[in-house]
């Protein structure tokens, strides 16, 4: 089964959620489940997120992240808009939203 789980921020400076993220994504693939994440990050974090999270790499679970402009949960994505509305309906077979009232979760809402 192929799971999206889609929050806004995993940068490791927002404590607790990216953490529950990261464990939540670490327990579906020890289940023997295909989940990738999905998130937003301001400007100039990109690569802080990617190197926060090594244990998503040794799972082979891919962080797909995209440049967030704005005030964080209302900050707004254009490449996430668009990444969602190139996908085939049928690439997951769930679409977690984790987290609530950000703006890329309602994008991701609106796509699923």
């Amino acid at each position: 089964m192929r799971i999206a789980i889609v929050t806004n921020d995993m940068h490791p400076s927002n404590g607790g959620p990216p953490r529950v993220v990261l464990g939540h994504a670490l327990e579906l693939r020890n289940r023997g489940l295909e989940p990738e994440i999905i998130s937003t990050f301001p400007d100039g974090q990109e690569r802080s997120t990617r190197e926060a999270w090594p244990e998503l790499d040794e799972a082979g679970i891919p962080m797909h992240l995209f440049p967030r402009s704005g005030y964080g949960p209302m900050g707004r994505s254009r490449a996430l808009a668009r990444y969602l509305e190139g996908l085939d309906h049928d690439r997951f077979d769930v679409m977690h939203l984790h987290g609530m009232w950000e703006l890329c979760l309602a994008t991701a809402a609106g796509f699923a």
